[in-house]
C-alpha cells in the first residue's frame, strides 16, 4: 500500500459525522504538504477528535523526523533529531507565535496577583513558612509551599505562570526581565504521537535540545518550521 492510499484510506467516514467535512479537509492538506516538501513521508498512526480517526504522519528530512497531526482547532508537531536543535527562539517563533513583552508579564502578574493572592497582603505573601492566612480563613485562601516559593520568585522566573496560574509555557531569549522578548508555548496534546517518541521530545522548544512538541495554527507554519530546523 502507498502512503498516498494510506492517508486517504482515513476518508472513509460517515456522512453523518458532523465534522467530516473538516477532517476530509486535513486529509488534502496533509496530502498538499507531503507533495511540496518532497521528503519521504508515511502514515505512522492516528489519533480521535470529534469522533473522527485522524491520520498522524511523519516526515523524515535527514536526521530529524517530524511527526503530525491535526486536532482541528490546532497542528500538533513533533520533532526529533538525532543532532541538537540551534535555532535561536526568535527565529523559529517568527511569523508562528506572536511575540509579548514585559509590559504584558506584569499585567499577568497583576491580574494573578488580584485573582489567587488577592486575601494575602504583601507582607504575608513574602513571609515564606506562611501557607495559610489563619485557622478559620476559607480553604482556597491556603496556599501550598512550592506554589508559595513559584510566586516569590515571579520577577526572575515565570513558573509560577505555566504551574500554578495558565497553560503552556513562557519562554524567552537572554535575560529574563524587562526588555526581555516573550513567547508562550502552547501545550500541544500529543494522542497517536507521544507513544512513538521519546518523552524528551514532548516537551517545549529550547535551542539545544533534540526534541520538541509545539502547536501551531496552520500547515504553512508547519511547512515553515521544517524549512527552519529540518530542511
Amino acid at each position: 500500500m502507498s502512503n498516498e492510499t494510506a492517508l486517504n484510506a482515513f476518508r472513509e467516514i460517515p456522512e453523518t459525522m458532523l465534522w467530516r467535512d473538516s477532517a476530509l479537509h486535513q486529509i488534502d492538506g496533509f496530502l498538499q504538504l507531503t507533495r511540496g516538501l518532497d521528503f519521504p513521508w508515511e502514515v505512522v498512526g492516528h489519533h480521535t477528535s470529534k469522533s473522527i480517526r485522524i491520520p498522524v504522519i511523519r516526515i523524515t528530512c535527514g536526521d530529524t523526523k517530524v511527526y503530525l497531526r491535526d486536532n482541528f482547532h490546532d497542528i500538533n508537531v513533533c520533532m526529533v533529531s538525532k543532532s541538537p536543535f540551534t535555532t535561536p527562539l526568535s527565529v523559529l517563533f517568527d511569523g508562528i507565535l506572536k511575540p509579548l513583552d514585559w509590559t504584558w508579564y506584569l499585567s499577568e502578574i497583576a491580574r494573578c496577583r488580584g485573582y489567587s493572592w488577592r486575601e494575602w497582603t504583601d507582607e504575608q505573601m513574602d513571609t515564606p513558612g506562611l501557607l495559610a492566612l489563619s485557622d478559620d480563613a476559607p480553604w482556597y485562601t491556603a496556599k501550598r509551599l512550592d506554589e508559595k516559593a513559584r510566586w516569590a520568585k515571579r520577577m526572575t522566573d515565570p513558573e509560577w505562570w505555566s504551574k500554578d496560574w495558565a497553560s503552556g509555557a513562557i519562554c524567552w531569549e537572554g535575560k529574563f526581565g524587562p526588555g526581555a522578548r516573550l513567547w508562550i508555548q502552547v501545550h500541544p496534546f500529543l494522542e497517536g504521537i507521544s507513544k512513538v517518541v521519546p518523552a524528551s521530545a514532548t516537551k517545549p522548544y529550547e535551542p539545544g535540545c533534540k526534541g520538541f512538541a509545539i502547536a501551531v495554527g496552520n500547515l504553512e507554519q508547519v511547512e515553515g518550521l521544517i524549512k527552519k530546523v529540518a530542511a
